[in-house]
């Protein structure tokens, strides 16, 4: 099993933040059980951004984005999670986080 942990800025995860924000109960269903499937290794539907930034794509509602990181073999780092239309403006600040 791959242990997963949340990215940490200034103390606080912007992946929960904005997964807290999210009203549509299936998308947060959808999104739940695909990390539990990233868990035991099965990325599923996912796209590789550059080296060390991936997106899991999760279709329903909006099209949803969970945006990760790798550290070794066994720790994911969720970053954040946001929608299709938010999708550039949500790469651009991932990006410039793991640039720090």
């Amino acid at each position: 099993m791959i242990e997963i942990r949340k990215y940490l800025r200034n103390g606080e995860s912007p992946f929960d933040e904005r997964f807290n924000q999210i009203k549509d109960k299936q998308a947060k269903s959808r999104i739940t059980a695909r990390l539990t499937r990233l868990a035991m290794g099965n990325a599923g539907d996912h796209k590789q951004l550059s080296e060390n930034l991936f997106e899991l794509r999760i279709d329903v509602g909006k099209g949803w984005r969970v945006y990760y990181t790798k550290e070794g073999a066994q720790i994911v780092l969720l970053i954040l999670v946001g929608d299709k239309p938010n999708q550039k403006k949500d790469i651009k600040e991932v990006r410039s986080w793991l640039d720090e």
